[in-house]
């Protein structure tokens, strides 16, 4: 009976550190396939796939820093502890090590930063991190578990998984930003210039803000829905089984939903939200 009850216990502070971790909820891995580290590390920094960062801070008479190693769900090693890891490139100005938040993006792909909004796949945004400012962007580094290698590069908005072998971001939160892409050995492709916020990258498409069109990954206009004032509501525009929700404002400022096809066809009537 106490065996039991110190495994639940040693089960929920587990469950405690990581929720304190800031991680994006992007992963499918149990909960109760967690690692045990028999004093190897201080924290599990972020897991998904069956793969755990962890961490340990390392204090010597002439050092102070921070190590990160992988680990499989069997607190086996995958990556041992490096000093140089990638992760180390999203501190900047005042922040530390310890002001990082992480997330999961699949296939194995890590990030790490300070402040980011994400746009999700089903359209719905959120912040990893502090809430940036609007006119600011953040150093997000990537690491790839399966190369043991990453990058870094600067955003404001970023989508939460690689589809198509790419991430889509942007250079600042405000009207004027540029979109890009970015695939998985980190090179950065501007996609649209000055196309502000964005929608998910899915089937191909994505919404961009300032025209209200849907773009491919050439940033070339596949959809054209100029003759409409189409709005930046919860959730972003998306495609899903080929078709898409947009939200247009008529002349009076009264907000419509409707359904589109590829074609930007509406396949029903408008109805009024508001």
């Amino acid at each position: 009976m106490k065996k039991k009850l110190y495994l639940l216990l040693a089960l929920l502070m587990m469950t405690s550190l990581i929720a304190a971790c800031g991680i994006e909820a992007n992963d499918s891995t149990p909960s109760n396939t967690m690692p045990v580290s028999n004093g190897e590390w201080d924290r599990i920094e972020v897991y998904g796939g069956g793969y755990f960062i962890v961490s340990r801070r390392v204090e010597t008479f002439d050092a102070s820093r921070t190590e990160f190693g992988v680990v499989d769900e069997s607190g086996n090693w995958i990556h041992p502890f490096s000093a140089n890891h990638i992760f180390h490139d999203a501190v900047f100005a005042r922040f530390t090590v310890g002001s990082l938040r992480y997330m999961y993006l699949g296939d194995g792909m890590f990030a790490a930063t300070t402040a980011l909004r994400l746009i999700r796949p089903d359209g719905t945004s959120g912040i990893l991190g502090q809430h940036p400012h609007p006119d600011a962007t953040s150093i997000v580094s990537i690491y790839n578990v399966n190369t043991n290698s990453g990058f870094s590069f600067r955003a404001a908005d970023m989508t939460t998984q690689f589809v198509d072998g790419y991430l889509l971001a942007n250079s600042q939160a405000r009207q004027n930003a540029n979109v890009f892409k970015v695939d998985m050995q980190g090179n950065v492709t501007e996609v649209l210039s000055r196309g502000g916020r964005f929608g998910p990258y899915s089937e191909g498409l994505f919404w961009g803000r300032n025209s209200g069109n849907f773009y491919n990954l050439q940033g070339q206009r596949v959809i054209n829905l100029e003759q409409y004032d189409v709005q930046e509501e919860s959730p972003l525009p998306f495609f899903e089984n080929g078709t898409a929700y947009i939200v247009i404002r008529n002349p009076g400022g009264r907000l419509f939903r409707v359904e589109i096809d590829r074609d930007g066809n509406f396949l029903d009537e408008p109805v009024q939200t508001r």
